[in-house]
């Protein structure tokens, strides 16, 4: 078991980019302790990423590396590093340098105080786009949920032995890292961090699709309210129709029973909106069984094809 595991998942990054993560990963780590290993995890990348993972593993066991068989994401990228991994603490860190390594430190010297997670606390976005995409996330989700997400909180975190084992047993096919490991913890601590600019070489990962995506998955693994409002919803429908039609009876053949059949305009308006409510319910029901279904199958939430370094 090493003291202390770092696991990078990388995406078509260049080899200038995964030689400057080593390195600086390399300086602070050193700082803190020489038991160390980095783990850099190539998520199905389409250029040379895995040549130049092999590039620097040739000559340095404590640089390690896994292989995916294809692009199954940046959180699944992040838990195949944590299933490979042996510390007593792991930390988790993107490869395009966005999070300074040079937090390493005050993160260590938190975690050694009992913590069982220390996140990054982040400045506000830059990009409008994906800031302004995170605050409706954020806000559904924390509404939602039990679990209340803070929007200025990304993967860059550590966390001690007994949070990786519970990661490790999670069984989800479409996780996702912080939701997960925030359904952990309470025991927690933020540092104050800046965000960098992003290294020369390296793309956003996340399309729009991949976001929605991550987030509907995220909604369903982490959050049931969507059942019980759908529920409430159907309830307070049906009752309303109840005492609408008994209305609609006793005034036809007990107070009015001359007065013409009026609402039909109404009436059609209520049907479909009725219909519509039932399928969204249907199709809320149909994702939460959908999740169960691809847990029971016991799908891998990502495949290896090559390790290196790596017991």
């Amino acid at each position: 078991m090493n003291h202390i595991n770092v696991i990078v998942p990388l995406y078509n990054e260049d080899e200038e980019v995964v030689k400057n993560i080593t390195n600086k990963l390399e300086l602070n780590l050193n700082k803190i302790t020489d038991d160390w290993k980095v783990i850099l995890v190539d998520d199905g990348s389409k250029n040379d990423c895995w040549n130049s993972i092999l590039k620097f593993t040739k000559n340095n066991n404590k640089i390690s590396g896994i292989k995916l068989s294809k692009n199954f994401g940046q959180h699944c990228a992040i838990k195949a590093g944590i299933d490979n991994s042996d510390s007593k603490f792991t930390i988790v860190i993107d490869g395009d340098m966005q999070d300074d390594p040079g937090y390493i430190q005050e993160l260590y010297e938190n975690i050694i105080k009992g913590y069982d997670v220390v996140y990054c606390e982040r400045y506000e976005r830059k990009d409008i786009f994906q800031n302004f995409f995170s605050k409706i996330f954020y806000t559904l989700y924390n509404f939602l949920s039990h679990e209340k997400l803070n929007q200025k909180i990304a993967n860059f975190c550590i966390f001690n032995e007994k949070t990786s084992n519970h990661l490790k047993k999670n069984k989800l096919t479409h996780m996702s890292f912080f939701a997960s490991i925030k359904s952990h913890n309470n025991n927690e601590k933020y540092i104050k961090t800046i965000r960098n600019e992003r290294l020369e070489g390296t793309k956003p990962t996340y399309s729009f699709k991949n976001r929605v995506e991550l987030a509907k998955n995220t909604l369903i693994s982490f959050s049931d309210r969507l059942l019980y409002i759908s529920i409430v919803l159907g309830t307070i429908f049906f009752i309303t129709s109840i005492i609408t039609g008994t209305y609609m009876i006793i005034n036809k053949l007990f107070i009015n029973p001359e007065a013409p059949v009026l609402g039909w305009t109404s009436l059609v308006t209520i049907t479909l909106f009725s219909f519509g409510l039932t399928n969204l319910s249907i199709g809320i029901l149909g994702l939460y069984i959908n999740s169960i279904h691809n847990i029971v199958k016991e799908n891998d939430a990502y495949i290896i094809n090559e390790k290196i370094n790596l017991n």
